[in-house]
């Protein structure tokens, strides 16, 4: 007994099982601290349908480069630290001047702006299907002009959520940057900024709409007056932000949390990601294979107590066990920004072992 539960919570801990019951306390976590303070150093500029009504924007494709300009100009006339902008501008427009226009904006300010990477899925007459990808970068001339391009994508879980602070992983062979945003964010916000490790997690703030924002149309009607404070001193993120599952053209932005059951759109995770950085908050995590050792140390223990301590003490030392570990997840997690798993030994493995504990007790008394 004592070998077999040190080896299950071992490798069991590398399934994808043990990472879906992972997630699920990572999700009971969040819901069981609640929101925390408002982010104090990021604020969103969202693009959303709202603004594009009042402003008589009828293109799917939302402002145009001077409006962009001007929007950029407005921000950066409030002396912000850092504009990150969640947009793609992969094409030149036909109008050289409105080129200009955006790139003189973009080069007096200090702006980030996004590429990342599209995939495709085809299928042939015969019904195989294959996967292709392309880069999605910004047009050469707005390229140029921004301080940086930066990949401003995000890593899914198995479930679909966004946990992982993390863009690449310790053994991807992709060229991906670890954490995007980190190189700007040394250069022109916080130089000491330190670096997550590939396995920490996303802190978040609370649920989508957690940071300060302005809606655009705001920066760009004559009649509304968006107080300095708002952007002084501060990193501006501009992206999409509305309300999820209701673009009329069936896809948004929005991507699942572990923080709520709604979903959340990339730019606010992104806005998350640069607090967590700035202040220090993310939560860390150790590597899976470290993980496992301690559960197989932890497995194998248990297993000896087990079969000397008899099953009436055996389960109440279960009990005791599996709330220190409870208690001590949730206090770790919390309010020392560590995330301890453990719902597969708890949950499963370690019952299993008292169910066992129990069967031989009926055997040897029979």
């Amino acid at each position: 007994l004592p070998t077999l539960l040190g080896f299950a919570a071992a490798h069991g801990h590398l399934t994808d099982a043990a990472k879906t019951l992972d997630g699920g306390l990572l999700r009971n976590w969040f819901s069981l601290r609640g929101p925390r303070s408002v982010a104090k150093d990021v604020t969103v500029v969202r693009m959303d349908r709202r603004s594009f009504q009042r402003l008589g924007i009828t293109s799917g494709y939302g402002l145009s480069f001077k409006q962009f300009a001007a929007v950029i100009d407005k921000i950066n006339a409030a002396q912000p630290k850092l504009i990150v902008l969640d947009v793609f501008f992969p094409y030149a427009a036909k109008d050289s001047e409105e080129n200009a226009v955006l790139s003189e904006s973009l080069s007096r300010a200090k702006t980030v702006i996004a590429s990342g990477i599209a995939t495709y899925v085809d299928t042939d007459p015969a019904g195989e299907q294959s996967l292709s990808w392309e880069r999605r970068v910004p047009a050469t001339v707005f390229a140029k002009s921004a301080k940086q391009v930066v990949p401003l994508m995000v890593s899914r879980d198995l479930d679909g959520a966004v946990s992982r602070i993390s863009l690449a992983r310790e053994d991807d062979p992709t060229p991906l940057p670890q954490i995007p945003l980190l190189q700007p964010l040394r250069e022109f916000v916080k130089a000491d900024t330190k670096q997550p490790g590939y396995h920490d997690l996303i802190n978040y703030y609370g649920p989508p709409y957690f940071a300060t924002d302005v809606p655009v149309y705001k920066l760009l009607s004559p009649d509304e007056n968006v107080p300095e404070e708002y952007f002084r001193g501060k990193v501006v993120l501009m992206g999409s932000v509305d309300i999820a599952n209701t673009n009329p053209d069936g896809h948004d932005d929005s991507l699942l949390t572990p923080v709520s059951s709604l979903p959340m759109y990339g730019v606010e995770i992104h806005a998350a990601i640069v607090q967590n950085l700035l202040d220090g908050s993310w939560i860390r995590r150790a590597s899976p294979t470290t993980e496992a050792k301690v559960l197989a140390v932890l497995g194998l223990a248990f297993g000896l107590a087990f079969v000397h301590l008899g099953l009436f003490r055996a389960f109440f030392v279960y009990l005791g066990a599996a709330g220190l570990w409870g208690v001590g997840s949730y206090a770790a997690f919390a309010y020392g920004y560590y995330f301890v798993p453990g719902t597969l030994l708890f949950s499963v493995l370690l019952p299993l072992g008292l169910l066992v504990t129990a069967i031989q007790t009926w055997v040897k008394w029979h």
